[in-house]
C-alpha cells in the first residue's frame, strides 16, 4: 500500500481509538497524544517511535525490532 494511503488509514484508526494528533508527516510518521501520553508512529523508518507495518489488512507495531501488538482491521469490516 502506498505510504499516503497508509498514513490516512492509520490516522483514521488512531482517531477512532482516542488519539489526538500533534504532528503528521505524510508517509513518514506521526505524533499523537492519548490519555496524557505522547505516542510516535514511524511509517518510514526515519521518524522514530513505534515502527508501523501493514500487510493483509493488519497493522503490526514494533519497538526496537520486537513485535508489540497487531490489529486486524478485518475484524471491523
Amino acid at each position: 500500500m502506498e505510504r499516503m494511503r497508509l498514513t490516512k488509514l492509520l490516522m483514521a484508526w488512531l482517531f477512532a481509538n482516542g488519539h489526538e494528533f500533534i504532528d503528521v508527516q505524510e508517509g513518514v510518521g506521526m505524533t499523537t497524544q492519548r490519555d496524557g501520553r505522547i505516542w510516535k508512529f514511524d511509517l518510514s523508518g526515519n521518524y522514530g517511535g513505534m515502527q508501523v507495518k501493514f500487510k493483509n489488512m493488519v497493522f503490526y507495531f514494533y519497538q526496537d525490532g520486537k513485535l508489540l501488538t497487531q490489529t486486524d482491521l478485518n475484524e471491523f469490516t
